[in-house]
């Protein structure tokens, strides 16, 4: 009676647990198209009584779930997204920029501007050609301008974007702690948390996209997130991030150095790790290197700043060369440029003064002067201007107003103002007379369009003259004097103009061919991934035929007891 009674335990085990067994597979069918399910095993072990078996148990429901493969994946996820938002922003400002043989580029503009002047130097009397001077010289300036607006749009773009990706960290970060929570209840009940776990993964793959993380599952269940340089991002809560959203203008720049900035600064706020239980906040701006917020700070704080430094050079190198063409003279107290072209309006919102090419070119003479390692730095307050009054000046470029009001200033320069010829010189008192032939604007032509660097050895200042060779800055640039052009030194306006557009092209080509590259990594983590825990049908299929062989056969052994019970109870 012992065997038979053992015999009937152990058959009604094999029912109870492969009926558990076939609502698992039948879970994995039902879910084989539902994004992030993993499947599931059912696990069992044996009964044992001393040395004999006595049945099956079922230890519940797995997941198997590689969790290398899973972290590689994740990594990927945020690599990709991070150059997805670069290369997204990169494009558009890649539009605008042209190529140099584009009609609208400001390559081609500026090539445009020194044929319309080699064509005035041979007919310096034709006011037509005088006109078409003055229009290409606006409509490179207007383009200068445009691009500008776009560079910042853009980045306000980016900034409103680090805003909203914050929000959505920290949405979930707080979904993710609830499932943690609901998790470890669970599984303190012995029951089944596989189906929260893959919720839970869900949002921690949504996550990877949105910053780069590192994270662990401790033995309870709970998930543990921090940044990738250690500081917690989940615990036993969550930590919220906080992001205040900024003006962006030429000038805006982040500075780590100064915390939480006031709306007023000029200064960008950085990403804030609000502690619980009252400890200190963390500015962690530098801790996201990865996903799309990582992409969104490049670009905001260093990708499209260091685009706009490269056109305010391109401007302000185009101020110097203008502002160093000299009579020679000095005019009461200091020499000035007898070609003011272009001119820097100023901003009267943002406290920037206008600045003529003398001014800027004085500013450049008097840097010289600057200890080390201010090299060929401006010194704009010994030229009566404002610290970095450069920044974001290709924005503000226009042509001169007195020029557009006489056009034969293009043969004559800028010392005929609005006097007309044999009026007295407002600034010397000697009278103006009218140049008949073009030497002026050949000196434009060879000083400005063709030298590779800016001869200021004439330019004074105070007494001093400038350097004999002062080019393109590479470095020490932007809004913070932090950034580097990466473009050459010497180099004339058209080359450094093209170089511009070149590298912004290059640039993105860079971007797209690691994005190519990522990606690919990326998609073939992920079909290994998907090979090793999403749902095989037949393989299912073939486990529903084993299971219903060992119910058959469970049911066959019962079966069979119950005969032999009613034998030996008709015997007796």
């Amino acid at each position: 009676m012992a065997g038979l009674t053992a015999a009937l335990y152990a058959a009604n085990t094999s029912l109870y647990v492969n009926s558990r067994d076939l609502d698992v597979v039948s879970r994995n069918i039902a879910n084989v198209e539902t994004p992030g399910y993993t499947k599931k095993v059912f696990s069992r072990s044996s009964i044992v009584y001393g040395s004999q078996g006595g049945g099956v148990y079922g230890d519940g429901v797995d997941r198997f779930v590689p969790v290398e493969l899973l972290r590689q994946s994740r990594f990927q996820n945020s690599v990709t997204t991070s150059l997805e938002q670069t290369s997204v922003s990169l494009s558009r400002v890649e539009v605008a920029f042209g190529n140099p043989s584009d009609e609208n580029s400001i390559g081609a503009l500026l090539g445009e501007l020194e044929d319309a002047f080699r064509q005035a130097a041979l007919e310096p009397e034709d006011n037509l050609l005088h006109l078409q001077v003055l229009q290409t010289a606006q409509r490179f300036t207007e383009e200068l301008n445009q691009m500008t607006d776009l560079i910042q749009e853009e980045r306000r773009q980016a900034e409103l974007s680090i805003e909203e990706t914050v929000d959505t960290v920290n949405e979930l970060v707080s979904d993710i702690h609830l499932l943690s929570d609901q998790i470890v209840l669970v599984q303190a009940g012995n029951g089944d948390a596989s189906d929260l776990k893959d919720k839970r993964d869900a949002l921690v793959n949504s996550l990877s996209e949105e910053i780069d993380i590192s994270y662990y599952e401790e033995t309870n269940g709970r998930m543990i997130i921090s940044l990738t340089d250690g500081k917690t991002l989940l615990e036993k809560q969550p930590f919220e991030l906080t992001f205040t959203r900024r003006n962006v203008t030429p000038q805006s720049y982040y500075d780590p150095a100064i915390p939480a900035p006031g709306a007023g600064s000029g200064l960008l706020g950085g990403i804030i790790l609000d502690v619980p239980d009252g400890g200190p906040d963390i500015d962690v701006t530098s801790s996201f290197s990865g996903g799309k917020l990582g992409g969104l700070i490049e670009v905001r704080d260093e990708i499209l700043p260091q685009a706009q430094a490269q056109l305010d050079e391109l401007a302000t190198n185009l101020m110097v060369r203008f502002g160093a063409i000299r009579d020679g003279n000095a005019d009461a107290p200091l020499d000035r440029s007898i070609y003011e072209l272009f001119v820097d309006p100023g901003d009267t919102a943002l406290g920037i003064p206008l600045g003529s090419a003398t001014a800027y070119a004085d500013a450049a003479v008097a840097g010289n002067a600057l200890p080390p390692p201010a090299f060929n730095e401006f010194d704009f307050g010994a030229a009566g201007l404002v610290d970095n009054q450069d920044v974001g000046l290709a924005g503000r470029i226009q042509v001169n107003a007195s020029f557009l009001n006489n056009q034969y200033l293009v043969r004559q320069g800028t010392f005929f103002l609005d006097a007309g010829e044999g009026n007295p010189d407002p600034v010397t008192g000697d009278p103006q007379f009218l140049e008949s032939d073009g030497s002026l604007i050949q000196r434009v032509i060879d000083e400005v369009f063709l030298a590779s660097s800016t001869d200021m050895s004439n330019v004074a200042l105070f007494g001093a003259g400038g350097p004999a060779q002062f080019g393109y800055r590479t470095s020490g640039v932007g809004a913070n004097d932090g950034l580097s052009t990466r473009l050459e030194n010497r180099s004339s306006v058209e080359s450094y103009t093209n170089s511009i557009v070149a590298f912004q092209a290059n640039q993105l080509d860079g971007i797209n061919q690691r994005l190519d590259s990522e990606s690919y990594i990326q998609e073939q983590v992920d079909n290994e991934l998907l090979g090793t825990t999403g749902v095989n049908i037949d393989q299912e299929l073939a486990r529903l035929i084993e299971i219903e062989a060992a119910y058959t056969a469970s049911s066959q052994i019962i079966t069979t007891i119950r005969q032999l019970f009613d034998d030996l109870l008709s015997v007796v």
